[in-house]
């Protein structure tokens, strides 16, 4: 792995990804080894084959493959959350944008 970062600091911010404190994980068990990695691929498969048959030429000449390719957005958004929930980064924070918290510029005066 290509790194700015001294070992030191990467096994502080990945601590899941250092085997022992000395060895290193590989890409290739970062991308298939963890859920991230796993569905880091589904995700851009899927994107990937949405973004191909939502073309012009798609949407004209096959547009049934066009319909069935973007009935995948339940699985992308499913793959999404999952992609989240290993914390290889950090916990996950995506539900505080979810949440309305009352603020000073919400408030009626």
């Amino acid at each position: 792995m290509f790194s700015s970062l001294s070992p030191d600091h990467l096994a502080c911010l990945l601590p899941k990804t250092w085997l022992d404190g000395k060895a290193k994980a590989t890409v290739t068990g970062l991308l298939f080894g963890t859920i991230t990695g796993v569905t880091g691929i589904l995700l851009v498969l899927s994107l990937l084959t949405m973004y191909i048959f939502a073309t012009e030429y798609a949407r004209r000449y096959l547009y049934s493959w066009f319909w069935n390719t973007h009935h995948l957005y339940p699985f992308v958004l499913a793959l999404i959350v999952l992609h989240g929930t290993a914390r290889l980064l950090q916990e996950p924070t995506f539900h505080y944008y979810l949440i309305d918290l009352p603020s000073s510029s919400h408030s009626i005066n």
